[in-house]
């Protein structure tokens, strides 16, 4: 029986060569519970969701002018307290808020269709879709995204 001595070259090899074909890898603190409770929903699986609950953490989504028709974090977690700011056109790209997910409070995202920014801290837990007015759906259909909050 023979096995593979792994070297830190080959697994830097690996983790480049993975890199080249689109896969992505993310860090955490270890606690990857957030994760999983990130519901299916708006387009966004449970896989999709970028852990954004650390301090450092940036929380700003772009409404992308260079991949047009899509947020860029379109899935994000975050923490209680914390904010998200949407960043790009909200005149071509007008924000709505969709549908909240049932046993998730008022979704603080409000509709915005003017200027380049705008920001909303959210007080509760739950999950907030939103999407653009102009090219999505509250279905979750074109461009939409997910706020998922937890404690």
């Amino acid at each position: 029986m023979s096995g593979f001595a792994y070297t830190t070259q080959s697994l830097l090899a690996f983790a480049v060569l993975l890199g080249q074909l689109g896969c992505s890898s993310t860090t955490s603190d270890g606690d990857d519970s957030a994760g999983a409770t990130a519901p299916a929903i708006n387009a966004c699986a449970p896989g999709d969701y970028e852990n954004a609950t650390a301090a450092a953490d940036s929380r700003v989504v772009d409404i992308s002018t260079l991949t047009p028709f899509e947020y860029t974090p379109a899935c994000l977690i975050i923490k209680i307290g914390q904010s998200v700011k949407f960043e790009g056109n909200l005149i071509t790209h007008p924000l709505d808020a969709g549908t909240a997910v049932e046993g998730s409070p008022t979704s603080p995202i409000v509709s915005t269709s003017s200027g380049v920014s705008t920001e909303f801290t959210f007080p509760s837990a739950g999950s907030f879709p939103y999407y653009c007015a102009a090219h999505g759906g509250p279905d979750g259909s074109g461009m939409a995204g997910v706020v998922h909050v937890v404690d």
